[in-house]
Parts: structure tokens; C-alpha cells; sequence
């Protein structure tokens, strides 16, 4: 018992020491909802605690003087409020979180430190999805809650000597009111985000959002954008880019369920599966909604219904549904319902009909393709051509079957060539009632394909890759393609093959621009004895078309899309072949092609070899190699395809900037800066933004380098300002801030990257050695991805660190321990 009252009188003490040794200055405005609970937090530190508003337009200030609080306004003097000898500074959404064991008594008595640095953790809030919430009405995503946070360090106990200076800074937060101060880091002290509170108006507000859902569940309330909002495209009148999910389609039918619902609704519905090749999903509803109501308010639903079967290759109901849908529609949309007639007509066999209805639709001029259809089949020598598909595959079970799936019910045989597959690869094939031939495999694509196209007895051969497949919206168009292959088989055609794309809808429904650039290579071409193969690898059949006199043309109606699954299994297999014809290579095409596999293999010394034999011939293709080259730290030889490309195309910005690149990798600073001062003003009005931010980094960074810190900088800005998302120009401004003595700037956009590349790194930063220690494991990061420049700049971070800010010998033993412990690899100076 005793014992209690002693500790309690200490707690006591403590407290009144506490108070009369420090006050906590809140600063900040607008921020009702959290500062009752940020002065909550503080009364647990101090008594003395004083809120000086910014001009607030809500309840702020009342809420300070409800607590108690001593509150003061922009411009009013602060002598009179009996300011402490130490002052905590916060902001109203913040909140204090001193560790149990924190001792602030101990820090009061240390003179010579002017300030103590605290370790800030922020909330990033779901800034970029505000500028998608086209659906605002309902704030669908107002309880989202935090999407990230970060941590910063920042110097916030300062001593009363510096109270006016921190003052003016915490108010303008603006670089010019940026003072020289040295600081001591305060790891027992923490100041974290405060938890926000629903206001009274937020809380009736979601009391009613069942009923708005209910309204727009029901189709009394509209969820289009208002007129004066400037975004027509997201409203109703444009339904592709309404916004669901498989959650979503069952909400669907469980409104249909329950009654609710409107034509216009259930049509948008079904227009955004159809959009993204999920017919099956789309028919099924349909028919669920046709079962449930009976009847339609419109024929409109009978036009998408019949876009949905005739995709599903279900060709007599999507006459009927199209026919129901002309029987009563508008004149304006009678052409589109005649060329949607006119193609299911004619995979119907149906000729008569089908030019009937296609004839009418090129009067109105509507779509291109109705022409193409008509001027092949409106001839007494046509007939639909047969198709052979045909593949090699060895080991495919992963992925075989989605291409098979793909092409039946079109191609009238499919061919798969076997070269020793020990997985379920052949029972899947026999499933689609395919033939498979089986060959030993002899490290020669041509051969294994030739043999398959000799067994081909159709007017036309696809060839596919067992991890290849038409999209369920291109079948279609794949077999209205056999439609309209020339009688004569005289014409190959280039198909474009397109990477998957696993976030399509996303991508839309943000309107994203596609990353992956298709491929164009020759894939449907005439069934003749004497077009084969040639190449061991990157096999073609160019050669023996161009003996035989058939044209090459493009393909514009359908298009190959190439999975993303097994991609490092079959690059790991493809990768013996490739090396086995090196020697017997003489053509730079396929030297090229070569080199540009075992890039993406990420086997950059391999590809250099391959780049020898190759002729470069395109300035744009050779700096972006050089480019490649020099951010992976693999210089040898470059010089010389610089130099001879030069040679080629000397006013060639690109190559310029890629000597550039190469002398910075180089540490030949000076060099940058002679080749691209003089020819800045040139770049920035020939080249596009990409090309203008490289050219200001590696400027910037050599300035920065031969000791012209202030206008490095200058440059190194212009190259975020150029292309903001580029870590490597976020690298190169922390290695700026660092060199600056700006380290608060420079945790901080460490926090960025990490978080823009899903690196965890979680540490806690007390001293000069922890960030030591941050920089070489993010460097150690880039390492592993292969990226040496990345890996290098934090490697001379971690130099500058060491070098000019560890001075106490407990943090150069604790950065030398864990250098030794780790092995790290990071470039470091000897004599650091």
C-alpha cells in the first residue's frame, strides 16, 4: 500500500514537471471531426496546450474552447499565452503516442540540443479513385477508409528559442520559411493519424442510404453524372463503361428476384458482360428476366439478346431474337439491325437472305466490313472456305485446352503435332476430337510445323501456339473470316497477337491506355504443298509465299490473344533451341529477334552477343537497347553500336541522348554535360515528354555530380515535372535531397517508392545509421530486380551517410555490424 502512494506521488510529480516544461501547439484549420480527440491525446502529455486556428470555416475553434483549450488566430500575438520552455507541434489531425516508458524529463535538461525529430506517420487517402466516382450521388466509396499510410521524420519538440521561426514554417509550409536547425531523433515518441469521427450529418445521411439504393435498385433515380459535371460519357446513354463484378451480377438477380429493376438497368447489365466476352453470363440472365417479366417494355432487350446468342454460335435463336427486334424499330437503327442480320444469315448459310440484308445496310453506310462481306460472297464462285488449325505441343496440359476450346465448332480439323509430351496433353487434345500426330522432338519449330501443315486437308491453315487462343468476342469473327477468304487462295493474311490482358475491366472502367503493342506475324495463309516453314527458330513461312507468289496482306477482323500462363517454363524450354543455332545464323533479322528473346528471357549479356550479328538499322530500336543496357549496368561493346549508328544517323536526338546515358553509367559526368547542355533547348522540341525527362535526369545528375548542385537540381525537377511516376527519377531526387541535407524530403519519398513498388522495408528510423541501413536494403532491392543504376545511387547514398553525418561511434558500429552481418552488396566506398 505504501509503495502505491510513493509511485502514484512520482506519477504526480512527473506530471507537474511535465507541464510546466512543455506545451503542445496545435496549428491547422478545418479539421473539426479529428481535433477533439487530437487535444484528447495531448491533455495526457500537457495542461498547457494552445490551438491556433488558420481561418477555419467550421467548428474548430468552438470545439478548442469546449475542451478548454487557450485558442488564437492567424496574426494575433502569442506572448501572452505562457509558452513552455519546450514545444510539441502538431497538427489537428494528429495525435501524440509516447511510448510507456518515455521518460520527457530527461530530454529537459539537454541545453545543447536545440530540437528533437519525431517519426510522423501519414494517412494517404484514396485520392486516385475520387476522380472515377462517377456513381456520387450514393459516395459509394466514403467508407473506404485509409488506403496507405506512410511514415516521414520531421523535426516537431523544438526549444522555445525556436518557437517563432516553427511557428511561420508550420503555418506556410513553404520551403522559403525553411530554417537551418539540427535535431536529435526521439524514437519514444511517435505522432500517429487521428481515428476521424462521423459527424452527426454523416450519420443520418447513412440512416438513408438503404433507401437511395432501394431507389436505384428500383430505376426511380438516375445513377448517371449531372449535365453541368462535364462527363456525358459516363451516363446511361454510354453503358460500356458501367462498372460491375461477379458480386454485382448476383445483386442483379436477386433484385430481379424481389421485383425491382428497369428495362434500362437490365440492359446495361448486359451490355458491359457482352463488352468483356462473358456471353454465357449475359444469355443467362436474359433468359432469367425474359422467365420473370413475361414480357419487355421495348424490343430493345431482343437486340442485345441476339448480339449474345449469335456469339454463343446459337444462330436460329439469334435470328429470331433479331427478327422480333425489326419488327419494331426505328428507321434510325434498321441499319444496324440489318448488318446484324446480314452476318447470321450467312454463318445460317443463308446467302440469298444474308446479301439482302447487308445490300439494304450499305446504303445507310454502316460498318466497312458489310462491304467486304458483299464483294466476296456476291459472286457464283464462292463458297466458305475450310479451315485447318494447326499446332505443335509438348507438355501444354495448362494451357492446351483453352486453345482448342477456342476453335471448335469453326475449324473444320485441327492438327496438334506432339513432341514427346508425358502430362495429360494428348487426352486433352482427343477431347476436341483433334488428330495428333506424335514426332520426337528435334530442336527445329519448322520441321515439327511443316509436318503438321502436310497432313492439313482444308482451303486454309491457322497456325496457333498451344498457349494461344481466340477471345470468346473474337469467334465470331473468325468464322465470318472463313467466309470471305479468297476462292482463289492467293492471299496470306498478318494476324495481330495480342498479350491477355487478366485486367481488361479495370483498365476500362479507368479508362487506362493499353501497355502490350501486338505482334503482327503471318498465321492464315493457303493450304499449298510448297508453303512450309524455314528456320530452325522464329520460324516464317514469308519465304516460300513470296516463291509462290501469294500476297501478304492484314488481317483486320479477328485477332490471337497469347496467355500469360507457364510464360517462364516455355521461354526456359525455347531457350535451348534458340542457343543451338547461333553458329548457323547469318541473317541480322533473325540475329535481332534472337537478341531481343533473350532480353526478355532478362539474359541481357546472351542478347549482346546476338546484337553483333544484327543490323541496326532503326536509331529508335538502338537507343532503346542502349537504354536497356545502361540501366542494368551492361555496358561492354555499347560504344561501338553507338558509334556506328552514329555514324548512320548523327542528327539522331535518341542516339545523342543514348551516348549520354552510356558516359553517365560510365561516371564520365563531364562527358554528359558536354553532350546535352548545348542541345537541351533542341530536345525539348523534338522529342516527346519521355525522351525530355531522360535528357534533364542525366543532365541534372551530372551537374549534380561535378559539383553544380543548384542547377542539378533545377533539372532533376524538370524530370519528375516531365514524367512524375518514374522511380528512377524519384531515385534521383532523394539522392538530390540527401546530398542537400534535406533527410525529412528524402524519407519521405523513399515512403513513395516503396510504396509504388510493394516493397516492405518496415523499420523504424531513431538515428543517422537506421537510414543508413534503409538505403542499402532498397538498394539491395534493386539488385534483385537487376537494375544497377537504382542499386548504385542508394549505394552512394548510403557513402554520403556514412561519410558526412555519422559522427557518434554507436552508429557507425551498429552500420558496420549490419553491413558485415549482411553481406551487402550495395556499392560502398572503401574508405567510408
Amino acid at each position: 500500500m505504501k509503495k502505491g502512494k510513493e509511485k502514484h506521488k512520482r506519477n504526480m510529480k512527473e506530471k507537474v514537471k511535465t507541464a510546466n516544461n512543455l506545451s503542445i501547439v496545435i496549428i491547422g484549420k478545418d479539421k473539426e471531426e479529428f481535433l477533439e480527440e487530437c487535444i484528447d491525446e495531448c491533455l495526457k502529455l500537457s495542461s498547457s496546450i494552445v490551438y491556433l486556428d488558420l481561418e477555419s470555416m467550421d467548428g474548430s475553434v468552438a470545439t478548442a474552447e469546449k475542451k478548454g483549450v487557450k485558442t488564437a488566430k492567424r496574426g494575433q500575438s502569442l506572448d501572452n499565452l505562457c509558452i513552455s520552455q519546450w514545444i510539441l507541434f502538431l497538427r489537428p489531425d494528429e495525435r501524440p503516442a509516447p511510448r510507456p516508458d518515455l521518460r520527457l524529463d530527461s530530454i529537459y535538461s539537454q541545453n545543447s540540443v536545440k530540437g528533437y525529430s519525431l517519426l510522423i506517420e501519414k494517412n494517404i487517402e484514396p485520392d486516385v479513385l475520387d476522380a472515377f466516382q462517377w456513381l456520387k450521388m450514393n459516395e459509394q466509396y466514403r467508407d473506404m477508409g485509409e488506403a496507405a499510410n506512410i511514415s516521414t521524420i520531421e523535426a516537431r519538440l523544438v526549444h522555445r528559442d525556436h518557437f517563432a521561426k516553427f511557428v511561420k514554417f508550420m503555418m506556410s509550409q513553404s520551403k522559403e520559411d525553411i530554417f537551418s536547425f539540427s535535431s536529435k531523433m526521439l524514437p519514444g515518441l511517435r505522432v500517429l493519424p487521428c481515428r476521424r469521427r462521423a459527424t452527426r450529418k454523416e450519420k443520418d445521411d447513412h440512416l438513408r442510404d438503404i433507401d437511395i439504393q432501394i431507389k436505384y435498385l428500383k430505376g426511380e433515380i438516375s445513377c448517371s453524372p449531372k449535365k453541368d459535371e462535364g462527363m456525358p460519357e459516363l451516363g446511361d446513354e454510354y453503358i460500356i463503361f458501367s462498372v460491375l463484378t461477379k458480386k454485382d451480377v448476383g445483386r442483379y438477380y436477386k433484385g430481379l428476384a424481389m421485383g425491382f429493376g428497369s428495362e434500362r438497368m437490365y440492359m446495361t447489365l448486359l451490355h458491359y458482360l457482352g463488352q468483356f466476352g462473358r456471353f454465357q453470363e449475359a444469355r443467362d440472365f436474359f433468359e432469367a428476366w425474359q422467365k420473370k417479366w413475361g414480357f419487355f417494355d421495348t424490343s430493345n432487350p431482343f437486340k442485345i439478346a441476339g448480339i449474345l446468342y449469335a456469339n454463343l454460335f446459337d444462330i436460329d435463336r439469334a435470328v429470331f431474337c433479331f427478327e422480333k427486334y425489326r419488327t419494331s424499330c426505328s428507321d434510325e437503327n434498321l441499319k444496324e439491325i440489318l448488318s446484324l442480320l446480314g452476318k447470321v444469315y450467312l454463318l445460317q448459310g443463308k446467302k440469298g437472305e444474308a446479301l439482302s440484308c447487308l445490300k439494304r445496310a450499305l446504303e445507310s453506310d454502316y460498318d466497312k466490313f458489310n462491304d467486304i462481306i458483299v464483294q466476296a460472297v456476291d459472286c457464283d464462285e464462292w463458297k466458305p472456305a475450310t479451315l485447318s488449325v494447326c499446332m505443335i505441343a509438348r507438355d501444354e496440359a495448362t494451357t492446351i485446352g483453352r486453345a482448342l476450346e477456342s476453335v471448335f465448332g469453326i475449324a473444320d480439323e485441327i492438327i496438334v503435332v506432339d513432341t514427346g509430351s508425358t502430362d495429360d496433353t494428348k487426352k486433352i487434345i482427343r477431347k476436341f476430337n483433334a488428330r495428333v500426330i506424335d514426332i520426337p522432338w528435334e530442336n527445329d519449330f519448322s520441321k515439327a510445323r511443316n509436318i503438321g501443315l502436310r497432313e492439313a486437308k482444308c482451303d486454309y491453315i491457322l497456325c496457333l501456339d498451344a498457349d494461344e487462343f481466340i477471345d470468346p468476342r473474337d469467334r465470331i469473327k473468325l468464322a465470318l473470316t472463313k467466309q470471305i477468304l479468297p476462292v482463289k487462295q492467293d492471299i496470306a493474311f498478318l494476324v495481330s497477337v495480342e498479350e491477355e490482358d487478366e485486367d481488361e475491366e479495370t483498365a476500362v472502367m479507368l479508362r487506362l491506355p493499353k501497355i502490350n503493342k501486338p505482334g503482327y506475324p503471318v498465321r492464315l495463309f493457303p493450304a499449298r504443298e510448297a508453303i512450309c516453314f524455314e528456320g530452325r527458330v522464329f520460324e516464317s513461312v514469308e519465304a516460300s509465299l513470296a516463291k509462290e507468289g501469294i500476297s501478304i496482306k492484314p488481317n483486320e477482323i479477328f485477332k490471337i490473344t497469347h496467355s500469360k500462363s507457364d510464360r517462364k517454363f516455355r521461354n526456359q524450354r525455347k531457350e535451348a533451341a534458340v542457343r543451338n543455332t547461333y553458329d548457323s545464323i547469318s541473317d541480322p533479322e533473325t540475329a535481332l529477334r534472337g537478341a531481343l528473346f533473350f532480353l526478355k528471357i532478362d539474359q541481357p549479356q546472351e542478347a549482346l552477343v546476338w546484337l553483333q550479328k544484327a543490323e541496326l538499322e532503326n536509331p529508335l530500336i538502338v537507343a532503346k537497347i542502349i537504354s536497356l543496357y545502361s540501366m542494368i549496368g551492361k555496358t561492354e561493346n555499347l560504344g561501338n553500336i553507338i558509334d556506328k549508328t552514329l555514324e548512320q544517323f548523327p542528327d539522331s536526338m535518341e542516339m545523342i541522348l543514348a551516348k549520354a546515358e552510356l558516359s553517365f553509367v560510365e561516371r564520365k559526368y563531364e562527358n554528359v554535360c558536354k553532350i546535352l547542355r548545348n542541345r537541351m533547348e533542341a530536345i525539348k522540341s523534338t522529342m516527346e515528354r519521355e525522351g525530355i525527362a531522360k535528357a534533364c535526369y542525366l543532365l541534372g545528375m551530372a551537374l549534380m555530380e561535378t559539383g553544380d548542385q543548384e542547377e542539378g537540381v533545377q533539372f532533376l525537377i524538370e524530370a519528375r515535372e516531365e514524367d512524375t511516376w518514374n522511380s528512377r527519377y524519384k531515385i534521383g531526387g532523394i539522392y538530390a535531397l540527401v546530398k542537400g541535407g534535406e533527410f525529412e524530403g528524402a524519407i519521405g519519398a523513399v515512403a513513395d517508392i516503396m510504396r509504388d513498388e510493394n516493397i516492405d522495408l518496415s523499420m523504424t528510423i531513431n538515428d543517422f545509421a537506421d537510414m543508413g541501413i534503409l538505403f542499402s536494403k532498397l538498394g539491395r532491392h534493386f539488385i534483385s530486380e537487376n537494375r544497377a543504376e537504382a542499386a548504385s545511387l542508394c549505394g552512394r547514398i548510403v557513402d554520403f551517410i556514412i561519410k558526412n553525418n555519422m559522427t557518434r561511434k554507436s552508429e557507425i558500429e551498429k552500420m558496420t555490424n549490419f553491413l558485415n552481418r549482411t553481406n551487402e552488396s550495395v556499392e560502398v566506398s572503401a574508405n567510408a
